[in-house]
């Protein structure tokens, strides 16, 4: 989905995608849905995916030490207990995320969306394992395959991902994928991510969460679940937002996942960033919303009850 017109100067583009949501360049990509008899799309695409490469960075200068003088131990004297050396306090363990999320290295960007992966896939793992009986679906939870086995991609270096269907996919994050075989690949753009570090680092946890939400969909309307859209609409997105947030509200309340203590107002920025847009995802009111009834609710069956207007 794209940063839409309440966004102002925010840079635009995200794609909380359909099966390729909103590219940079052309809209958004309508979900495949083969005719009887079609191939699934890009099948080579979801078998082997391309690995993403990382530019490097140069050596670092080795410092040189300064020889310092060891200074000798005295003898303890015969019968004298063993004074034991003062303990020295390391000091609070350093934060591994940065102060401010617009500084994020690419390694934290990876580390963020690996936890959001992880997080959303066990989810749906245990929510289709427990087969509940308003939205029970044919079998177990069988997640998308992730673009160069982490879902990466990196424009800046001419890696980049797509669906074999001609559309420019720089600075994108997508679902790849259709209702004939019920799956297929995510995929997001390392520079994507890096050019909305604005909005936040629960950013990250949406869009992934959001893509799943689209692979959930194809697999639900595969095995023919009531309720489950998967035709480009507006209310396909908006119930995608919807079961994004019942992924992280659930991972959030179980503990599997924690979200950064703003994450709050990051999440009403990010809908207010990237709703409105011509690829019709819904309004910033519409996507928030959406978002937070699923988030609220940490249940499939509500989404898919009322997928949003």
């Amino acid at each position: 989905m794209r940063r839409g017109p309440a966004a102002g100067a925010l840079v635009a583009v995200l794609t909380m995608l359909t099966t390729a949501c909103a590219s940079v360049t052309g809209g958004t990509a309508s979900p495949v849905v083969p005719a009887a008899g079609a191939a699934a799309m890009a099948p080579a695409a979801v078998t082997s995916p391309s690995t993403a490469t990382v530019d490097p960075s140069g050596p670092a200068e080795t410092p040189v030490a300064t020889p310092v003088a060891t200074p000798v131990a005295q003898p303890t004297p015969a019968g004298s207990p063993a004074v034991p050396e003062p303990a020295t306090d390391p000091g609070p363990a350093p934060d591994p995320a940065p102060a401010n999320w617009a500084d994020a290295t690419d390694d934290e960007i990876r580390a963020a969306a690996g936890a959001a992966t992880g997080a959303t896939d066990r989810f749906w793992s245990e929510s289709f394992a427990a087969g509940a009986s308003s939205w029970a679906s044919a079998g177990p939870w069988s997640p998308p395959e992730l673009w160069g086995g982490d879902g990466f991609y990196d424009s800046d270096t001419g890696s980049v991902a797509d669906c074999g269907d001609g559309k420019n996919y720089v600075g994108n994050a997508f679902f790849c994928g259709n209702t004939t075989s019920g799956t297929g690949f995510l995929a997001w753009d390392l520079q994507f991510f890096h050019r909305h570090l604005d909005l936040g680092r629960t950013m990250v946890d949406m869009v992934i969460a959001h893509e799943t939400g689209h692979a959930v969909q194809a697999r639900l309307v595969h095995d023919g679940v009531a309720g489950a859209l998967f035709d480009g609409s507006r209310r396909y997105e908006l119930q995608a937002d919807c079961l994004g947030g019942a992924a992280l509200g659930r991972a959030v309340r179980d503990g599997y996942l924690t979200l950064p203590a703003g994450a709050p107002d990051e999440m009403r920025r990010v809908a207010s960033a990237f709703g409105g847009d011509p690829a019709g995802h819904g309004t910033p009111e519409q996507r928030d919303a959406s978002f937070q009834r699923g988030f609220a609710a940490g249940d499939p069956a509500t989404c898919l009850a009322d997928p949003g207007s």
